[in-house]
């Protein structure tokens, strides 16, 4: 069993958290970090972070993200010619930075492998825009146990994408590619944010878990605590 934490769209509020979190193996973080744009003030907000972070999970093994449409410094660092290097730069060791990348994660304690994939891709033209024809989701692999997005899926099973419909004018909540690359891959667990409302919902297939901080304009920690069990179904604490 490996013992995850996740929590998205911090928007900056990473320094009004006061739990200390032992014991969890793995951390994730689906995106919107920073409270500004700006790409010269994101450095210091990053760095901030991930000391706080540490302090919040002090038995971390990895803390993994997974940018969104704000996180304009890591969407600069992305296309440089060493991105890990330079990821590592602004937020230390043990942290890795998905952009359309699998990656499988060792427990170190017990020796469990979770396959992963991130993809940090929105529709909003701002940081890690989509690929040409959305081929950013047309890639997400099958055989994961965690699909991690910044985008939400657009399921209307999901509260969060239910009850946003008709705030965006025109446009839908969610992506509907999305839903229908998770429903083809069959992840166990999706993760992702974006949309500023804390919700879960389960179909036959996966379990979705939307982490964002934010409900609307107001912050509103609820950090989501996992017991993953590769061969088991996932047991929520």
């Amino acid at each position: 069993m490996t013992k995850l934490a996740v929590f998205s769209d911090i928007h900056g509020n990473i320094g009004n958290y006061v739990d200390i979190f032992p014991g969890i193996d793995l951390v994730i973080l689906p995106g919107d970090l920073c409270s500004s744009d700006r790409v010269d003030d994101q450095g210091g907000e990053l760095r901030m972070l991930s000391g706080k972070v540490r302090e919040m999970f002090p038995d971390a093994q990895e803390f993994i993200i997974v940018p969104g449409n704000h996180d304009f410094l890591l969407e600069r660092l992305s296309t440089s010619w060493n991105p890990d290097m330079e990821y590592r730069n602004i937020l230390g060791h043990g942290f890795k930075v998905l952009v359309d990348e699998k990656y499988t994660f060792t427990n170190l304690h017990n020796g469990e492998e979770i396959v992963m994939y991130g993809c940090p891709r929105t529709d909003l033209m701002m940081a890690f825009p989509h690929l040409w024809k959305e081929q950013d989701i047309r890639r997400i692999p099958a055989g994961l146990d965690i699909l991690i997005t910044h985008e939400s899926p657009r399921w209307y099973g999901l509260p969060c994408v239910r009850e946003y419909v008709g705030k965006f004018g025109l446009s839908e909540p969610g992506n509907g590619l999305l839903y229908e690359r998770v429903q083809q891959t069959r992840p166990k667990i999706h993760l992702f944010g974006h949309i500023h409302r804390f919700c879960e919902a389960f179909d036959q297939n996966t379990a979705y878990y939307n982490c964002s901080q934010m409900n609307g304009d107001e912050f509103a920690p609820q950090i989501l605590l996992l017991d993953y069990y590769p061969q088991e179904d996932t047991k929520i604490l």
